[in-house]
């Protein structure tokens, strides 16, 4: 088993809402949105009921008034009916995929059949953890829904605690430290550590470890709600952010991009000592507000947040995370106009 979702992925259902290109700029979002909501594999790949006992939610709305706030963490039985009721999705879909992960399905031991069974798990990679639903009562009394996520280690598509949900023995346990679903069977270190099982053979194997603590994430989690665009460049000129066609690129190891709607999400990790460059640019005339979050052994232990800072297309900036400062050249001229620390503002998604 390489990168297997045994019990299912929430990516899953960040593409039935939203869509996905999957890394690939020909695949449109919205029309693989479009699709997902009538493909069995999608509803069948999202979470099972095993993956929310173990894990637990993966799904939260936050009704947000004029005054108010409240946030729910869904049940996997809520979750369901989310899909159905609230976003109209694919009722019969949603009952095959729970029919298909039974208990003996989802904990079915191969071994007792005879199978010799190993697991090569990519792991250290910012990977969905929780999608977020934000729904945003306006001055006019209509409702503005905007979405979230947060991370947890993985393969950039699979959580560990998915990948990691199969009886096998300790010894024929494999955890990748560079290991990106899409190209987890190619990976340095992955392919070798292949090729010894199956021949025998003692090839090197880089980036591979059997101890399940190596897998922590440690890193920055950006957010920014629009209307800006988002480019990150590592200290080694790898980049992950949008194209000039606004597709998604991401060549930064373990790093995470992502787009939900008009907002960015990055997963940066800095458990190696590695550096980054944060850009902005304006895409719209309005406001935005960006989050940065530190993130120490899977959990966040701190979020700086710039809140409702003015915005047009000639806007250009940059995020200082290491000395937590917004740096603004607000009419593009190449000067700093401004520089921002970290405010305490309730985050609006409205805005």
């Amino acid at each position: 088993f390489v990168g297997v979702p045994n019990t299912g992925a929430p990516k899953a259902i960040k593409v039935l809402l939203q869509g996905d290109g999957f890394g690939n700029p020909a695949l449109s979002e919205s029309e693989m949105k479009k699709i997902a909501a009538n493909l069995p594999v999608v509803y069948d790949l999202a979470p099972s009921r095993q993956y929310f006992n173990n894990k637990g939610s993966y799904v939260t709305i936050v009704e947000q008034g004029l005054l108010s706030s409240t946030s729910d963490d869904l049940s996997f039985d809520e979750v369901n009916d989310f899909l159905v009721n609230d976003h109209q999705l694919n009722a019969q879909a949603v009952t095959n995929a729970e029919n298909l992960h039974s208990s003996s399905f989802d904990d079915y031991d191969m071994q007792t059949a005879g199978v010799h069974l190993y697991n090569i798990v990519g792991c250290k990679a910012g990977t969905i953890e929780k999608v977020i639903e934000r729904r945003v009562k306006t001055l006019l009394g209509d409702t503005k829904i905007g979405y979230e996520i947060r991370y947890t280690p993985g393969d950039s598509t699979v959580p560990l605690e998915s990948a990691t949900n199969l009886p096998v023995n300790s010894s024929n346990k494999y955890y990748s430290l560079k290991g990106k679903h899409a190209t987890m069977m190619t990976n340095d270190g992955t392919r070798q550590q292949i090729v010894n099982i199956i021949s025998g053979s003692s090839l090197t194997t880089n980036n591979i470890t059997q101890d399940i603590s190596d897998c922590n994430l440690n890193g920055q989690a950006i957010s920014v709600f629009s209307p800006v665009s988002l480019d990150i460049v590592d200290q080694d000129g790898n980049h992950s952010g949008l194209d000039d066609d606004g597709n998604i690129f991401n060549d930064i190891p373990n790093a995470d991009f992502m787009v939900m709607g008009e907002h960015k999400f990055a997963y940066l990790p800095t458990d190696e000592g590695q550096t980054y460059t944060v850009s902005l640019k304006g895409t719209g005339n309005g406001t935005f507000t960006i989050e940065n979050s530190e993130i120490v052994d899977n959990q966040v232990t701190q979020t700086e947040t710039f809140n409702n800072i003015p915005v047009t297309t000639i806007l250009k900036g940059n995020l200082d995370i290491e000395n937590s400062l917004l740096t603004l050249d607000s009419n593009g001229d190449g000067e700093v106009d401004e520089v921002i620390t970290p405010g305490e503002e309730e985050l609006s998604l409205e805005d």
